[in-house]
């Protein structure tokens, strides 16, 4: 394991890759190596006659993008006690407590296509207020620092008919065969989420273990956890329930 170390690319022999090079010049020689990059930096890594016998990497080409904001805010005394907080009403989507007594917090917003472009300070007031008409604690709170940032190309948008562009994490027959993907844009069973990015992790992992051949556990996908009471009362009164 190397920590702190920037790989520069990837290197390609008759047979597919064989190691990757690092930007202090080492070479690292691999047998097989799984690429953990978001969606749309798969062609800095894989030069185009290479993609050409993989049909995963132009597959993303249909992805769409869509960007999520974080709002980072310290108040001078605790505003929220709790971990964290998912609210029903905007514009704050989910509050996470990120020091030991509440008084930095980290907000965040999906989808944030109408974040895009607005004034820092604008935000920060809404922000503020949104989270000051919540909790009792941060209405005589005063805010000393606020920063926003918006990551324009977070994830995919899960657009109708975006699965079908969405590639597995185990190479096709004829594509690269040591050249593993792994990120919640790939063929995951779920959306773009944090789990979904693990499942693929596992998946990834599993496709590793197949080609090295290695006998034993080649299963490590976690099953779903099982539907607890409150998600099945909900199913049985939604529409369309048998």
């Amino acid at each position: 394991m190397r920590l702190g170390v920037r790989v520069a690319g990837l290197r390609f022999g008759d047979g597919g890759l064989v190691g990757v090079e690092l930007a202090g010049g080492e070479f690292l020689p691999a047998e097989a190596i799984v690429l953990a990059t978001n969606h749309h930096t798969l062609d800095k890594w894989v030069p185009a006659e290479r993609a050409a016998r993989d049909g995963r990497i132009g597959q993303v080409e249909g992805l769409r993008d869509v960007p999520i904001l974080g709002a980072h805010l310290w108040f001078d005394r605790p505003v929220l006690a709790e971990s964290h907080a998912a609210f029903m009403t905007g514009p704050l989507q989910w509050l996470f407590r990120k020091d030991a007594d509440g008084r930095a917090v980290h907000g965040v917003i999906s989808a944030a296509r109408d974040w895009v472009g607005r004034p820092r300070d604008e935000c920060l007031r809404l922000f503020e207020a949104h989270i000051r008409s919540i909790f009792p604690a941060a209405r005589q709170a005063k805010l000393e620092r606020g920063v926003i940032v918006i990551e324009k190309r977070a994830t995919y948008s899960p657009l109708p008919g975006s699965d079908r562009f969405r590639p597995e994490q185990a190479p096709p027959t004829g594509g690269l065969q040591n050249l593993f993907l792994a990120g919640d844009y790939t063929k995951t069973g779920w959306p773009a989420t944090m789990e979904g990015a693990v499942r693929s992790g596992y998946l990834a992992a599993e496709g590793v273990v197949r080609f090295a051949g290695v006998r034993g556990q080649t299963r490590f996908l976690q099953d779903d956890l099982p539907v607890q009471w409150p998600g099945r009362v909900l199913w049985k009164r939604s529409p369309g329930w048998s």
